[in-house]
């Protein structure tokens, strides 16, 4: 175990060299033929130690398998990748070579206590700040937007679920 500033210094290596994984990603998706290129990056977030919020990973045991479920149109495959690289700067070129390239997210935890907690991914600051200033209600507040059942039926009947987490059976 080491102390605070070395363990945080990893927290920060391990950050960068997913990144740069993910830039190699990018690439690989494009192009095969950096696939070695691929391999030698995730070895190298794999090689970085536990740091103070991280610990180590394993993404040259599976990256394989993944790599191929992205290069076949896996849509689960592809929207762990898109939530994960979320907010790095390869996300959007990503994105764009999806089949969620014109998408938002809404993703649902459906709690085993019966709570349901949403996130709201990728959803376009302009629609937000439209329908913020359409209704004249400032920034910095809390609303609740409703949906009529005529605009939730269209909402489901326009929308596709991928499944991230079966549920625990028991």
């Amino acid at each position: 175990m080491g102390d605070a500033h070395t363990d945080l210094a990893r927290d920060q290596d391990r950050a960068n060299a997913y990144s740069e994984f993910l830039e190699v990603f990018t690439a690989y998706i494009k192009d095969e033929t950096v696939y070695e290129t691929l391999e030698a990056a995730a070895k190298n977030v794999d090689g970085i130690r536990g740091g103070y919020s991280s610990g180590r990973t394993n993404i040259s045991k599976w990256i394989g398998g993944v790599a191929e479920e992205i290069k076949s149109g896996d849509k689960t495959a592809w929207m762990r990748l898109l939530l994960d690289s979320m907010g790095t700067e390869v996300y959007d070129e990503l994105k764009s070579l999806s089949p969620y390239k014109n998408s938002s997210f809404i993703k649902v935890d459906a709690n085993q206590n019966g709570t349901v907690d949403f996130h709201m991914y990728g959803v376009k600051e302009s629609i937000i700040e439209r329908l913020l200033e359409n209704n004249k209600y400032p920034w910095g507040g809390r609303y609740v937007l409703v949906v009529d059942e005529d605009g939730l039926e269209n909402l489901i009947d326009n929308s596709e679920i991928v499944v991230l987490k079966e549920p625990v059976k028991g």
